[in-house]
């Protein structure tokens, strides 16, 4: 981890544990929800055909997908980057074992935890409204949409390289 001091190093490590809890805590609301309405309508004769509930969930389970990924993930980028630059100036290069400076490091991993959270309810909610849909009008669709939205929230699963990417003062 970039020769972080131990403190920092600790901190950087409670901070994605976090940040992994919150993202499993997250997943596991809606798995658990979508076992109940899969419960609830076991009986039920469903259908391929949406409503007009369902072609509304199923809009807004992908515009959170793309909202997620593409309008969030280029912001996210964008202000760590942002950030990264603020914290060096262009004329200075860093080489010392001190890379960031703890209110740098507390900033920047406080971003980081922001952004991901805003990631994960974009696609928690258009889970959540697409199981409800399914629950109201007993569509494959609408159950189909849920289970993307809630494996695209995995694999926003903090990773080893989230973090390297993250330390990177590049």
């Amino acid at each position: 981890m970039y020769n972080l001091p131990d403190s920092q190093r600790s901190q950087v490590t409670q901070s994605f544990l976090v940040l992994r809890v919150i993202t499993l805590a997250l997943c596991l609301g809606a798995i658990m929800f979508s076992a109940i309405v899969t419960l609830v309508t076991i009986n039920e004769i469903w259908s391929w055909q949406p409503g007009v509930i369902g072609l509304v969930a199923l809009a807004m389970g992908l515009g959170g997908l793309f909202v997620s990924f593409v309008v969030v993930r280029l912001i996210h980028v964008q202000q760590i980057d942002r950030l990264k630059q603020s914290f060096f100036s262009s004329d200075m290069t860093k080489t010392s074992k001190d890379v960031w400076t703890d209110e740098q490091l507390t900033s920047l991993l406080g971003q980081n935890q922001t952004m991901v959270i805003v990631r994960l309810a974009m696609l928690e909610g258009g889970a959540f409204f697409n199981l409800i849909a399914f629950l109201i009008e007993h569509s494959f669709v609408s159950f189909i949409l849920a289970g993307v939205l809630i494996l695209a929230m995995l694999s926003l699963f903090p990773r080893q390289s989230q973090i390297d990417w993250l330390l990177d003062p590049r």
